[in-house]
């Protein structure tokens, strides 16, 4: 039976994680390589982070996904609220069941700690065996190691070398 295949890229918070993966991604779709899933683009506004939008890796849409105006109603995330209708998407995005070598979730945080908003597209992710990237902020990684009940890689925002190390650990 194929194991568990789970990828934690960390580092603290506001460095770059995103932005990274960006790049890391096109790179990897550019060797022919198929990717599934959301990142998390910050919006910002007169210079004030007013949330954050999700960008389907599959698909190349973008939507709203988090606010910081948020309808009472909404799932919470720190300081935002997340949109249903942009989780929705998100989820339908993690859990596509398009051929996909590698599936990306931007990212698990407090929220999916607590078996919420992503955490159940992470769950299927998982099911199917699929390699899965998860950004986390550093201090969670161990509360997510702890949930996850799986061995996972880490990679560490910032060392040398890092998407070499990324590329020949996630897509073998």
């Amino acid at each position: 039976m194929k194991e568990d295949r789970v990828f934690v890229l960390t580092g603290p918070v506001h460095v770059g994680k995103t932005t990274f993966l960006l790049r890391f991604l096109q790179g990897v779709r550019n060797e022919g390589k198929h990717v599934n899933g959301i990142l998390s683009l910050a919006i910002w506004e007169d210079s004030i982070r007013k949330g954050y939008d999700a960008f389907d890796l599959a698909s190349g849409e973008s939507y709203p996904l988090l606010r910081t105006e948020p309808d009472p109603s909404w799932p919470r995330a720190g300081r935002f609220g997340m949109l249903p209708e942009g989780l929705r998407r998100a989820l339908s995005a993690i859990t596509r069941m398009s051929r996909s070598d590698l599936t990306v979730i931007d990212e698990m945080g407090p929220l999916e700690l607590s078996g919420r908003g992503f955490w159940p597209g992470f769950q299927a992710v998982r099911e199917r065996l699929q390699p899965a990237l998860v950004v986390v902020r550093q201090e969670l990684v161990p509360g997510f190691q702890k949930v996850v009940d799986a061995q996972t890689r880490l990679f560490q925002y910032g060392e040398a070398g890092l998407a070499e190390e990324m590329r020949s650990q996630l897509l073998t």
